[in-house]
């Protein structure tokens, strides 16, 4: 009767939609208390696992194109977000999906280069992690395995022993294990398929992410013993950069002093060699050396410092080499966990904890450490190794590294413990770019070898102060017109003669050229004049015209190379000598012999698809320190002891030779002679903003009067600095930062590094505002929305005559179906959906392929509907 009355003073307080309303509310709070709880479940696991990771089995659960998706037994709370890993990180040379069989599967190839420290080559002497044996059982015998426990009695006793036999028959015929091929004794190829009910063997780790420690998946191993460190080739800067304050990051317009706007970039650049060059490791063959040991000490900011050393000789036969500035994945095995953890574990597994031990597939009382660090000292000694035969004389190499970012175990671990034990090390190599990039700024931050006055103004935004005087007398634009380029009786317009006689007189100038309005004529003007200043002063100065790729310096050269054979004979002009310098990729294409000699690229780095152009051979440097024709004696000597070194040298890479230490380095000194006297000999030096930084062009800086640097929109700040530090007199920035951006691979620094130097100095630009190239309807909507309708179109453009075919078009167009004016560009807003492919052959230089059908489709359509209009 009490429940009765209950129900009927319910009944009688709330009316249906009320009592719908309680339950959505009462659903929602379930539902949000469900979610709390794996939150912070979540977040034990991640604090328990915070100093000390856990390494356990995990087994692959889905494979698709370029994710493979892990199910961790051991760990519940595991998000099913962390547990989908990307293809690309595994670093693999080789990776195809193969749908046409039973199961998904991927197909996954290795080639690893390995060295030890004892001399006997073998990645594999430590299991990278416990492995254990992982049997799959088929969904009918599980169904009736089940089944038969559910109604369990006496009865049923010999029903379960029948599928047990069956299920150990299966264990030994499921259980699947990866292929390992050796094909050199340095050198194994390694094959795994992939599929599902895999086994692999995993180390989870956490760190702090949006505030939170967050449990992630460091460590991917397989049973053959390979182990690929999914934290660097996923979060490389958080690795291998330093801390940094993201307000640093923001946009800056203005620094005090040098060391202000070095401190500034040195971190970015820091970030974006990481990004890159662990990116770019994934095409290469890793550097491998196992069994290293590896003295460890504790600096001032609670950081590891190392020092490592290995037999040199050994290192380069196998192509293993170390330069300031390479980052370590140091990997330390089977590391025994302090007996108070070790307590701790046993404790909350007694009480139905993480560590139950019941539910442990691996061994819950060792763990794996990961150090990442980067190369900060390198040297050499001589040592005498004693053998049966007597003493021998060999060279040693030894580096200094330093922890890049906390490992909270290697805090609790004792350093002893750490050193006594060997460990697997992965060299990634910083690539020059980068290299150069930190040398330019340290320079700035020291203040040496560069004319600070000069640099105040692009730095420091001063005001201009003129440094020097150009000898060129003040004339007319007839005057600076070079008709033999531009076409007879054609000259300068105004902006443009404005532009060059800017560039003459300043000791900096900046240039802005929209699209069509000769931004790069007007380069070669100016480099022309300050050319033809710097012969007339014979005071063996250079010229350096820079640009971020070699299609742009290419075509710049082949400008000058033209103008300097139209200019021959006449009277009064001299020509001036070019000299085009390719980057060491290139030139190693060219001359294979070279490649025993180009440490800085790592192995199996696909080869550059850019080769030099064939119209600039006569003016190539690689090329004229090899020409035996050369009209300097000297430089034909020299030019045939190249030559006789590379014919052997290419034997010895045919033959899988090593040259000794005296003929790599009376080759090197050979080399470096016959580049210094060419360089030292050039008025024009033509070159990409990275390679104005090498070695052997900044021996010369002294005499390097001039810097020209084009489509400077298009470098990052830091890529202009490398170029730009070289000048002493004058710098001239010619480009648009209405058009393409930098690119920039790091998220987190795209924002700073999007903005050039050049559109950060923009508001001090002289701009071109003449177009040559396209129709004024065209050319009106690009003037009013980036140009402050300021981009006209010259005469001769709007006098050109329309071809039939094209006039046919437009008045089909203007018919009287169609009243309005019709304008020649339309914007069109596509829904398509971006995929991206990220199975490829990576050892053939492929990368994460991305494609878009939709806007594909839209394109074929548009252009079919407009072919069905033209009559021919």
């Amino acid at each position: 009767n009490r429940s009765s009355d209950l129900r009927s003073e319910i009944e009688s307080s709330y009316d249906d939609e009320e009592v719908g309303i309680i339950g959505l509310d009462c659903s929602f709070r379930r539902r949000r208390a469900k979610i709390y709880g794996r939150e912070t479940a979540l977040l034990k696991f991640a604090c328990d696992i915070h100093r000390y990771p856990i390494a356990t089995v995990a087994v692959v659960e889905k494979v698709s194109n370029g994710f493979i998706e892990l199910y961790v037994p051991d760990c519940s709370h595991f998000p099913s977000s962390a547990r989908k890993i990307r293809l690309s990180p595994l670093c693999a040379s080789k990776a195809n999906l193969d749908s046409l069989s039973n199961f998904p599967t991927v197909n996954l190839e290795w080639n690893i280069a390995v060295l030890t420290d004892r001399r006997q080559p073998s990645l594999f002497a430590d299991r990278s992690l416990p492995v254990t044996k992982f049997e799959s059982v088929s969904i009918s015998t599980w169904t009736k395995l089940i089944r038969c426990l559910a109604q369990f009695n006496n009865d049923k006793k010999s029903e379960l022993r029948e599928i047990l036999s069956i299920i150990r028959k299966e264990f030994d015929t499921n259980i699947k294990v990866a292929s390992l091929e050796s094909t050199k004794k340095d050198k194994s190829s390694i094959r795994k398929q992939l599929s599902a009910n895999n086994l692999v063997s995993v180390q989870i780790a956490s760190s702090m992410k949006q505030g939170l420690l967050q449990p992630y998946i460091q460590l991917l191993a397989f049973p053959d013993g390979l182990s690929v460190c999914v934290e660097h080739n996923t979060h490389a800067a958080d690795c291998f950069a330093p801390a940094f304050d993201s307000q640093q990051l923001r946009k800056l317009r203005t620094f005090r002093s040098f060391r202000d706007y070095a401190s500034h970039w040195l971190p970015i650049v820091q970030i974006e060699s990481a990004t890159a060059s662990v990116k770019a490791s994934g095409t290469a063959t890793p550097s491998l050396i196992s069994n290293l040991a590896v003295r460890w000490s504790r600096v001032e900011d609670g950081l590891l410092q190392g020092f490592v050393e290995f037999d040199k000789r050994y290192a380069d036969k196998r192509k293993v080499a170390c330069r300031l500035g390479d980052y370590v994945c140091l990997r330390y095995f089977n590391i025994k966990l302090p007996e108070v953890e070790r307590e701790r574990r046993e404790k909350e597994g007694a009480q139905g904890g993480i560590w139950e031990a019941r539910s442990s597939f691996g061994n819950r009382y060792v763990f794996n450490i990961v150090i990442h660090c980067q190369v900060i000292e390198t040297s050499e000694e001589d040592y005498f190794e004693s053998l049966k035969e007597g003493k021998q004389e060999r060279k040693k190499c030894m580096l200094t590294i330093r922890q890049c970012a906390p490992f909270p175990a290697t805090n609790v671990i004792s350093l002893e413990t750490i050193s006594s034990t060997s460990c697997v090390a992965q060299f990634i190599h910083c690539s020059p770019p980068f290299r150069r990039k930190t040398r330019s700024l340290n320079e700035l931050f020291t203040g040496e070898n560069v004319n600070e006055n000069l640099l105040k103004q692009i730095i420091l935004v001063e005001n201009q102060t003129q440094l020097w005087n150009s000898s060129l007398p003040a004339d007319d634009c007839r005057r600076l017109s070079l008709t033999e380029m531009l076409g007879k009786e054609q000259f300068l317009n105004k902006n443009q003669y404005r532009a060059v006689r800017r560039a003459l007189d300043n000791d900096f100038t900046s240039i802005q050229g929209p699209p069509g309005t000769g931004k790069t004529v007007t380069g070669v003007h100016i480099a022309w004049w300050l050319g033809q200043d710097n012969v007339a002063k014979s005071c063996h100065l250079h010229l350096y015209y820079c640009a971020p790729s070699n299609e742009a310096v290419d075509l710049v050269a082949k400008m000058l190379k033209q103008l300097n054979n139209l200019k021959r004979g006449q009277e009064g002009v001299k020509p001036l000598t070019l000299l085009r310098v390719y980057g060491g990729s290139i030139e190693s294409q060219s001359y294979k012999g070279l490649s025993l000699f180009k440490r800085y690229r790592p192995p199996g780095i696909p080869e550059v698809q850019k080769m030099e152009s064939e119209d600039l051979k006569d003016i190539a440097l690689h090329h004229r320190i090899r020409d035996e024709l050369h009209s300097n004696l000297l430089a034909q000597r020299q030019a045939k002891q190249i030559r006789d070194f590379e014919v052997l040298f290419a034997q010895y890479v045919k033959n899988d030779v090593v040259p000794t230490e005296e003929e790599a380095e009376e080759y090197k000194v050979c080399v470096n002679a016959a580049q210094r006297r060419e360089i030292d000999s050039a008025d024009v030096i033509l070159c990409t903003c990275m390679e104005a930084g090498s070695a052997r062009l900044r021996r010369s800086r002294r005499s390097t009067a001039q810097v020209i640097v084009d489509e400077a929109g298009q470098c990052t700040e830091p890529e202009t600095i490398v170029a730009v530090v070289q000048a002493q007199r004058k710098i001239v920035l010619i480009g648009d930062h209405k058009q393409l951006q930098p690119v920039v691979q790091d998220r987190r620094i795209a924002d700073t590094l999007s903005q050039s130097m050049f559109e950060r100095l923009s508001c001090r630009a002289l701009m071109l505002n003449e177009q040559y190239r396209m129709h004024e309807d065209l050319c009106s909507f690009p003037s009013l929305m980036f140009y402050k309708d300021q981009l006209k179109t010259a005469v001769g453009v709007t006098k050109r005559r329309q071809s039939i075919v094209w006039s046919h078009f437009w008045k089909q167009l203007k018919s009287a179906e169609r009243p309005s004016p019709v304008k020649p560009y339309c914007f069109v807003n596509i829904q398509g959906k971006e995929e991206i492919n990220a199975v490829s052959e990576i050892g053939k230089g492929g990368e994460e392929s991305k494609s878009n059908a939709t806007e594909a489709d839209l394109v074929v359509n548009f252009l079919n509907s407009i072919l069905k209009h033209i009559v021919y």
